[in-house]
């Protein structure tokens, strides 16, 4: 059949089934835009949370006690390995002192404890950290007042939830607030934040000293050891060559073998690969969901 002969019945067609014809269009329209919409809408989902992820901080990296993994490859035998979880101290401090690429180290003691403003009581997240150098570990910015820096002692930053929502009066610079029956005057209120290092709205920042007096009843920490240490490396593009620096240092210190690590490291560039291949996974996954309806209406109209 010449083209001349199938624009003409695909004309006559057209004119004499229209509403054949409008259904077709209309399937094939959709089908279309269901992939381009599915496939968008994952894009913009992965960029959104990579943004989010960047407001971690990519040059810093986090280190906690305990391994991230639960089973080792060969554990499922046995119920899993056993690991005999130690504390990071202020001898780590000192080993990651001498990993090469390391700019700043932040000791971090951490927990909850009753706080007092007026007639008003609330539970909050403390956190402790080295004062000379909270600046350099922050990613959300000021409202009111300053940082915490060398020095300060009996001194709190808060998070702009504590400030506004948690009691009945709106707490400002200046304001003295009973942490643990120790009062603390507040000295920088933060903007409101959905996460990063610093960013929990609900949280109150003080230096390690004041931290480990506040929480010296709730704590199992010794006065020596820490709840995290975070480092910031001097280029975020050395994070994992760092990571993998610190990972050998620590496994040498901690005399463990890998895969045997009573201690874990997280940083944004690993989160941010993660979920990158999650939504990658996803993306694939729903745009193959939506090729096939799109083939079988194709099907479709083709008979």
């Amino acid at each position: 059949m010449k083209i001349s002969q199938i624009l003409k019945l695909s004309f006559n067609m057209f004119i004499h089934s229209r509403l054949r014809s409008w259904l077709t269009i209309i399937g094939i329209f959709i089908g279309v835009a269901a992939v381009v919409a599915i496939i968008s809408i994952a894009q913009g989902l992965q960029q959104n949370v990579n943004s989010q992820i960047q407001g971690l901080g990519q040059d810093i990296i986090t280190i906690s006690s305990g391994s991230s993994r639960a089973f080792g490859p060969h554990d499922f035998g046995d119920g899993g390995a056993e690991i005999d979880i130690k504390q990071l101290s202020d001898k780590d401090i000192q080993v990651l002192k001498l990993v090469p690429g390391i700019k700043f180290i932040n000791g971090i003691v951490s927990g909850r404890a009753s706080a007092k403003y007026q007639s008003a009581t609330a539970s909050l997240s403390i956190q402790g950290n080295d004062p000379a150098v909270f600046k350099e570990f922050i990613t959300t910015d000021l409202v009111f007042g300053r940082y915490l820096s060398q020095g300060d002692v009996k001194s709190i930053v808060i998070g702009n939830g504590v400030a506004n929502n948690v009691f009945k009066a709106k707490l400002q610079i200046g304001s003295l607030l009973t942490i643990s029956d120790k009062p603390f005057r507040i000295i920088g209120i933060l903007e409101s934040s959905s996460g990063g290092f610093g960013g929990s709205d609900n949280s109150i920042y003080m230096s390690t000293k004041d931290a480990r007096e506040v929480l010296s009843s709730t704590s199992t920490l010794e006065s020596d050891e820490y709840s995290a240490i975070t480092v910031k490396v001097s280029d975020p593009n050395y994070v994992q060559q760092a990571s993998d620096a610190i990972s050998a240092a620590l496994r040498n210190s901690h005399h463990v073998i890998e895969g045997k690590e009573d201690f874990s490291l997280i940083s944004a560039l690993s989160v941010q690969q993660t979920v990158s291949s999650i939504m990658s996974a996803i993306t694939l996954f729903l745009g193959a969901i939506a090729a096939i309806s799109l083939l079988v209406g194709g099907i479709g109209v083709a008979n």
